[in-house]
């Protein structure tokens, strides 16, 4: 895969698809009496999805809840971001957590996520 392929993916597709798959429909419910448990198990939701960027064996999979916290936590800011600023500066933050990432990937040359 080019690496301009890698940028559109990594900093503008995958952000905007994640943004819509789990923070676009908080804005639609936050005065529901149910939105805290709406935006608690969408951030649970995105720390659980991220386990899919690292690579590890069958003993491992205890600590997938120590694995994913940052992106738990990641996913808490974010909802926080979406529902006070907005939906497009959410996805902003989401792309500049990635373009981090990608630096420090290709850059430094160090996977963050390869374990």
């Amino acid at each position: 895969m080019s690496l301009l392929v890698k940028v559109f993916l990594v900093i503008i597709f995958a952000p905007l698809m994640e943004e819509c798959m789990f923070r676009l429909f908080l804005g639609f419910y936050r005065n529901k009496n149910y939105f805290k448990w709406l935006y608690y198990v969408s951030a649970v939701f995105f720390g659980c999805i991220h386990i899919f960027n690292y690579q590890f064996n069958s003993s491992h999979y205890i600590f997938i809840p120590f694995i994913t916290i940052s992106q738990t936590f990641g996913g808490l800011m974010l909802g926080y971001v979406r529902i006070i600023y907005g939906f497009w500066y959410g996805v902003l933050l989401h792309s500049l957590f990635n373009i981090l990432e990608f630096i420090w990937q290709y850059i430094v040359d160090y996977d963050l996520f390869k374990l």
